[in-house]
């Protein structure tokens, strides 16, 4: 928390490169057995954003979509990867949890949790995974809205 008030405080005008943070802590997920240890650090920096910095929006889907496309074409060697598959995960529930809350229907929601969870994850499947969850979000969405 001092640090967000000292930031807030000192540097009112300055906005934090929050994907760049992300990105740095993701690569520390490679590190053998740090894979849950990155990924808390970076649930508790996604957390702190959404609290202490709410008014400064990041386009989380445009930045995971270009990591998954980015990821998709680097060689298959763990330190050439910015996240662990675990870790890519939790971003890409982060990126789409408020437009799920906004659907109208749960059963929507849920299967799109479900298909979150299902997916692979790894690089070689990053893209078309990412690339699946955000155009069947995108329909449903607009299923929800002729309802």
């Amino acid at each position: 928390q001092f640090l967000v008030n000292s930031q807030k405080t000192l540097f009112p005008h300055h906005a934090l490169d929050w994907a760049a943070m992300v990105e740095t802590m993701g690569r520390a997920s490679y590190a053998p057995g740090r894979a849950s240890a990155s990924l808390a650090c970076i649930k508790n920096l996604l957390n702190t954003q959404q609290a202490a910095f709410p008014d400064y929006r990041v386009n989380w889907q445009k930045v995971v979509t270009e990591w998954a496309i980015e990821d998709a074409g680097r060689t298959k060697e763990s330190n050439t990867q910015r996240f662990h598959h675990d870790t890519f995960k939790c971003l890409i529930k982060f990126s789409v949890i408020e437009r799920l809350n906004s659907l109208k229907i749960e059963k929507l929601r849920e299967e799109i949790l479900s298909d979150i969870d299902t997916l692979r994850w790894f690089v070689r499947y990053r893209k078309e995974s990412t690339e699946t969850i955000y155009s069947k979000l995108a329909h449903y969405e607009q299923l929800s809205e002729l309802k």
